[in-house]
């Protein structure tokens, strides 16, 4: 059975501005395609729950891909329009802290749970480096979903 850790991080919950939540979570979840699943564990994203600074993420730190070599990513929540989004970023751990170059996914899902999830995708031009300017996010439906497991 995977271990499970308590989860915090701060969020704007409708009522609850920056309240503090606390979450059971998994230790360690590999997420992926169907077909990447099928292929082992070395053809998907294995997260694990880590601090980074003062809050916990899910850190990939080996990806089977990223768009730029040495690129880490990891799961950060935001607050949309009141809407809470997991967002997968690309980018590096500088100094303790995660630093973002480009958001790359993001679901409305609790994605750390067993099962398929829907994802959205940011077709923006990726950021060559963490330095550049900033980039806005075009999300659309992605139209696949992905899969969560907690062991492989």
């Amino acid at each position: 059975m995977a271990r499970e850790v308590l989860f915090f991080f701060s969020s704007c919950v409708a009522g609850m501005a920056n309240a503090e939540l606390v979450v059971a979570r998994p230790e360690t979840i590999f997420i992926g395609t169907r077909a990447r699943m099928q292929r082992g564990a070395a053809h998907v994203w294995k997260y694990e729950l880590k601090w980074a600074g003062s809050e916990q993420f899910y850190i990939c730190d080996n990806p089977p891909s990223t768009s730029f070599p040495g690129d880490r990513m990891f799961i950060v929540p935001e607050q949309v329009d009141g809407v809470q989004w997991f967002v997968v970023y690309e980018g590096r751990e500088q100094d303790g802290f995660l630093e973002q170059r480009q958001p790359v996914f993001r679901t409305r899902a609790n994605f750390w749970e067993v099962g398929d999830h829907e994802w959205e995708i940011n077709e923006a031009q990726m950021r060559r480096s963490c330095d550049s300017e900033w980039v806005q996010p075009a999300w659309r439906a992605s139209g696949w979903t992905v899969c969560t497991r907690h062991n492989m």
